[in-house]
């Protein structure tokens, strides 16, 4: 029996996987009785599977809610909304929506630097957005410039209902603006 674990042992640990191939084929070669193969069989499986067992987690780390949830990405426009979303005073993202809106307008309608508002406007009736949208345009700039000054003043103070109901009045316009631009 010496012999017949000798050469496994002669591979040692940097080979476990060869010394074991090795020693299941020398035990394989022994001539034992038919009880005593399945007696071996039994025992080897059992150990394997306490090997097993023991080595896997006892919870799945995929069955756990935070596991796929994606952490929260504020960037842009509404990430700042988000990060304000139970402040009393949306100043600072509507400042946001400000320059987003300006931005937008500017690459729609295809003007280069910092144009005047009379150019964007101007731009708006060469695309042939309705007069009613040039006019709330017009209005809404005027509003959002105003606010920028008393923001820089440090007196700005702007509701949920207030952003709510600008930020609807811009996405309504560039909704126009894309309509006439993509017919």
């Amino acid at each position: 029996d010496a012999e017949l674990f000798a050469s496994a042992e002669s591979l040692g640990s940097e080979h476990p996987l060869r010394a074991l191939s090795l020693a299941l084929a020398r035990i394989a070669e022994l001539r034992l009785p038919p009880v005593a193969v399945m007696a071996l069989s039994t025992a080897l499986a059992l150990l394997l599977l306490i090997g097993a067992l023991s080595t896997l987690p006892r919870r799945s780390a995929y069955a756990r809610r935070f596991f796929l949830q994606a952490p929260p990405c504020p960037a842009g426009f509404a990430g700042r909304v988000a990060a304000h979303a139970h402040a009393k005073n949306l100043a600072d993202p509507l400042l946001a929506f400000k320059f987003e809106l300006e931005a937008r307008l500017l690459a729609d309608l295809k003007l280069p630097g910092q144009p005047l508002r009379t150019e964007v406007l101007g731009a708006l009736r060469h695309a042939k957005l309705e007069s009613a949208s040039v006019d709330a345009t017009a209005a809404l700039l005027v509003e959002l410039e105003e606010m920028q000054r008393r923001s820089q003043q440090g007196a700005l103070r702007v509701s949920r209902r207030k952003f709510s109901r600008l930020v609807a009045t811009g996405e309504r316009i560039l909704a126009e603006l894309d309509a006439k631009i993509r017919s």
